[in-house]
């Protein structure tokens, strides 16, 4: 009987992400972990939300947090919020990945001395931050007084939510509103 030596090396990659330049990624192929070169661009410095804006929400489809989601930052964002906006609570804002240095921050403000409106009918809690760090929404943008209202009308859920170890987060010179009817009302939920 014949004996044959085999050797086997076995290469073992994990890794979800690699920052190659600052609009270039590889990430691997979910089926059979090939790598893909895929383009995204990061997200730093002003961005607007609202009516005939860049985004037209932060948690709907093609909104501010589902671009944050999937492109992540290169350095600290503020959004401006420039009108009335209906949310669908479609995406949360997850822990973003980060191209230099890191530690970024995103700051949601009123873009004028005027109120916004950030209202929904959404289960689950309209705005969730879902594990994301060092997010602050301030109504007053500097203007000295709260131009950001944000109302749930959704009669058994938040309106923010903190959840997954969501930390460094600051919400500050807002009014919240839910339409909340149990025994043990909240308009937030830090879980």
């Amino acid at each position: 009987m014949k004996k044959f030596l085999h050797k086997v090396l076995i290469f073992s990659i994990a890794f979800t992400t690699i920052q190659l330049e600052s609009t270039y990624a590889v990430t691997p192929f979910a089926s059979n972990n090939m790598l893909a070169k895929s383009r995204s661009t990061l997200i730093a410095g002003s961005v607007m939300v609202g009516d005939s804006q860049t985004y037209t929400t932060l948690t709907g489809g093609g909104g501010l947090f589902e671009a944050i989601n999937s492109s992540g930052l290169s350095d600290n964002v503020t959004a401006y919020i420039t009108s009335n906006i209906t949310e669908p609570g479609t995406n949360p804002l997850n822990q973003w990945t980060e191209s230099g240095p890191g530690g970024y921050t995103l700051i949601i403000v009123p873009y004028s001395a005027s109120e916004k409106v950030i209202s929904g009918s959404v289960s689950g809690g309209m705005i969730r931050l879902n594990g994301a760090d060092r997010v602050t929404i301030d109504g007053d943008g500097g203007f000295g007084s709260k131009y950001l209202r944000f109302r749930n009308t959704n009669g058994s859920n938040p309106t923010i939510s903190f959840i997954n170890d969501a930390k460094s987060n600051t919400l500050t010179n807002c009014y919240i509103e839910s339409n909340i009817i149990h025994s043990f009302p909240f308009s937030i939920l830090q879980s």
